[in-house]
């Protein structure tokens, strides 16, 4: 049984017991008593009109005012003389059962409208859960979507910066092949190149090695050539210049990169001897990749990480792989030049008897000579190869005046004068050999001016072909020709010593002099009583 039907019996309960109640008392003979029960039968009223409405309320009432007067009638004639006693009752009931019937629908009303707020505030309540179910539920699913958004717009950055990493490093190998291919040989553009490749791969030191041959492979000398690197502090940490792989403890990498192998290693993973060195170098991590002319292993250039252990990827080892063919690819173009004014070189010298060997050892000695003058590399090839070709110009000299075994006569030696005009006009077409005619076109100028073909003087004469005429003297004197024999070292430089300031570069003899000392050629007494003498 619900709460609704429990007022209900209880109600009926009431009413039952009240009416019983007055209809005793007024049987017995208690009109007066029975007014009070019968004001009492009015309460059941209310009650009935305040459960079943304004309807309910009078017919309640009628139905007790009815009660009330038989039950009046039934007590005696006496009672009905008392008629202000049954007014009373009636208005009282009536009274009772129309308030409590009108406050029944009000209230019937209220709890109708409290219902549906009540309802109401259930389907809100469940509407919210609902709602903030499908809110937490949105909100993992936005947060899971940011995340993976989030994820995504991380990667494409990454991609991006990836893409735009390997465009710059693409663009750098672009620049760095442009420019080798407008210089005039491989090593003027290598500074610029270095530094360019560093910066595109972003690391502190980039290094050119070069191989010396040796008799023995595993005493093969690895020289640093050049090196770029992105702190002063990291300047010259290596020491020596030249060493052999066995000394450095590099015979592993040796090893690899002769067979064409790329070297990566980090400080980690290496042997204690290359760890030595690589903690001395302050190197994490080192790409190395091999340099081939050809099919001559030429050397090598790496890229060093020095504030990280870095992981080389494939846009660092195709960036290095790039360079490494341009640099090799130059070196066999230029070797090749090399190899193509070595043979006017010797076809120089089979015509002219007299100089055979001559173009070599003045080479050797020239390039020997502006290296302790300070020449950087790019100055040296030039010098080299000005060497090579200094005399090529006689190749339009008649060989009647070349090989005439006497003196020549003075219209013979306006031709012979000549071979620097005619070595400028031979070499000029040639682009890359123009920074190189300064040799043969200006070695038989004379520091005082009375030298050809131009007569220049003293600092006019370009001072590669100043450098250049030393050597070019010291030669002559110093090897057998058909007119005469060999001059000794010693008399040789007490000759040019004499000729200083007149035929040669006050400043440069010198230098040389003591170089031919150095090289084990030249008396050092020779050079002391000179000075004593002057």
């Amino acid at each position: 049984m619900d709460t609704r039907q429990s007022d209900v019996a209880d109600k009926f309960v009431s009413l039952l017991v009240s009416h019983s109640a007055y209809v005793i008392l007024v049987f017995y003979g208690y009109p007066y008593l029975g007014n009070i029960a019968g004001t009492a039968a009015a309460i059941p009223v209310l009650v009935i009109a305040w459960y079943y409405g304004l309807g309910g309320g009078l017919v309640a009432a009628l139905l007790s005012i009815s009660t009330n007067m038989v039950l009046l009638l039934m007590a005696g004639a006496s009672s009905l003389e008392a008629p202000l006693e049954l007014i009373f009752n009636t208005f009282i009931i009536l009274f009772y059962g129309a308030s409590a019937g009108y406050i029944s629908e009000t209230r019937r009303e209220l709890l109708k409208e409290i219902r549906l707020r009540e309802n109401a505030e259930k389907a809100l309540h469940y509407l919210n859960a609902q709602l903030e179910g499908r809110v937490k539920t949105r909100t993992r699913q936005l947060s899971s979507l940011n995340t993976q958004l989030s994820a995504e717009l991380q990667a494409r950055k990454r991609a991006q910066a990836g893409l735009q990493y390997r465009g710059s490093i693409l663009e750098t190998i672009a620049g760095i092949a442009e420019d080798t291919l407008k210089a005039d040989n491989y090593v003027e553009p290598i500074p610029d190149m270095l530094r360019s490749l560093g910066q595109a791969t972003r690391v502190e030191r980039v290094r050119l090695f070069q191989n010396i041959p040796s008799r023995s492979p595993r005493d093969r000398i690895l020289s640093l050539r050049k090196e770029w690197v992105a702190h002063p502090r990291f300047k010259d940490r290596l020491g020596p210049r030249k060493i052999t792989y066995r000394e450095a403890g590099l015979l592993r990498w040796q090893r690899k990169l002769a067979a064409g192998e790329i070297v990566t290693d980090t400080l980690d993973g290496v042997d204690p001897d290359v760890r030595d060195m690589m903690n001395q170098e302050e190197i994490r991590s080192i790409l190395i990749m091999p340099i081939f002319s050809g099919p001559q292993w030429w050397g090598s250039i790496s890229l060093a990480s020095i504030t990280s252990k870095r992981k080389w990827g494939r846009a660092e080892t195709s960036a290095l792989r790039a360079v490494a063919d341009i640099l090799g690819a130059h070196i066999q173009r230029e070797s090749e030049y090399e190899r193509t004014l070595l043979g006017w070189a010797k076809a120089l010298e089979l015509r002219d008897q007299e100089t055979e060997g001559h173009t070599q050892r003045v080479t050797r000695l020239a390039v020997e000579l502006a290296t302790r003058l300070g020449y950087n590399d790019a100055e040296l090839t030039d010098i080299r190869r000005g060497a090579l070709l200094h005399d090529i110009g006689k190749l339009g000299v008649p060989d009647a005046i070349l090989n005439k075994p006497g003196k020549l006569s003075e219209s013979e030696w306006r031709i012979m004068r000549k071979h620097p005009e005619y070595a400028r006009d031979m070499l000029r077409p040639i682009i890359f050999l123009h920074s190189a005619l300064p040799i043969p076109y200006a070695h038989h100028e004379r520091w005082d001016g009375n030298g050809y073909p131009r007569k220049l003087k003293g600092a006019r004469i370009p001072a590669p072909a100043r450098l250049f005429a030393v050597v070019d003297v010291w030669d002559a004197l110093t090897s057998d020709r058909p007119y005469r024999k060999a001059w000794s070292p010693s008399r040789a430089a007490e000759f040019m010593l004499k000729q200083m300031g007149t035929h040669f570069d006050p400043e440069i003899l010198p230098i040389f002099l003591a170089q031919m000392v150095d090289l084990g050629v030249l008396p050092a007494r020779a050079l002391k009583a000179r000075r004593a003498a002057a």
